[in-house]
């Protein structure tokens, strides 16, 4: 394996897109469309197909740039996605996690759930300040 791989997979980009890949599809798209509506300059970005809006993100998330701006989308899309997984009720209104009071849980609700604990996993141990701190100071070396 050459170095530049090496590098990619150690990359806080790589840590979300492998996590967001990892996620049940309509968990992904939905997570990926709202981050679309909330961010986008262009309205045509929200009508983009399932596919169109994961090409994207990928292309948001990992465009070449300078290592301040490539941490400045990093943490765009780690304030946004903590807020949209945060607001369930609101943000995933097609699959509400309230069903898990009944006696028979939605699978939907079960799957937002470990999205969400996966994510906050993400968070404490790939996306934390002093993880993009370190991360940083290795782009400049």
């Amino acid at each position: 394996m050459d170095m530049v791989s090496t590098e990619q997979e150690k990359s806080p980009e790589h840590a979300t897109l492998r996590w967001l890949s990892e996620l049940p599809p309509l968990v992904c798209h939905l997570l990926v469309m709202r981050f679309i509506l909330m961010t986008s300059q262009d309205s045509g970005d929200f009508a983009l197909t399932v596919e169109e809006s994961l090409e994207y993100f990928a292309h948001y998330l990992c465009e070449p740039d300078f290592s301040l701006r490539r941490l400045a989308r990093i943490l765009t899309v780690r304030s946004v996605f903590s807020f949209i997984l945060e607001q369930d009720d609101e943000f995933f209104s097609t699959c509400s996690v309230d069903s898990l009071d009944s006696n028979v849980p939605s699978f939907d609700a079960a799957q937002i759930l470990r999205a969400q604990k996966s994510w906050r996993d993400l968070c404490r141990h790939h996306l934390a300040n002093e993880q993009l701190v370190v991360w940083l100071r290795g782009q400049s070396g």
